[in-house]
């Protein structure tokens, strides 16, 4: 499968798009944004619903997961505080026996009653 996807995602940066696979493009959209999913709200990707269902998306490798120093993007509404965080290992992503990627797994937290000017008291 991940021999697949490298073939799609080379497809999609060259100039030969015919050979892009249109399932994995339908399933599996692009976040083509600056700076990724990391900092785009969730009610902006495509294909979310709030029925608890896991999602895919693509991106460009960014700076939000470079080397310890991902900075939790938050999205404020009204009294709840949303936010992406990273779980688990990164999983690499191998063809050949070569790593061409990497996989990340991200969860939305949402916390209803974040209080903004709570701080940790020792």
């Amino acid at each position: 499968m991940d021999q697949e996807l490298i073939e799609h995602l080379e497809a999609k940066v060259s100039a030969d798009s015919a050979r892009s696979h249109p399932l994995i493009d339908l399933f599996i959209p692009t976040i083509n944004t600056e700076h990724g999913i990391c900092y785009t709200h969730p009610e902006k990707l495509p294909g979310i619903t709030l029925s608890g269902l896991s999602k895919h998306f693509f991106q460009r490798n960014s700076r939000a997961f470079g080397r310890g120093t991902w900075t939790r993007a938050r999205y404020s509404r009204s009294a709840a505080c949303t936010r992406w965080h990273k779980t688990g290992n990164t999983l690499p992503v191998m063809v050949n026996g070569r790593q061409w990627g990497s996989k990340k797994v991200l969860v939305l937290h949402t916390n209803q009653n974040f209080d903004h000017s709570r701080k940790n008291k020792k």
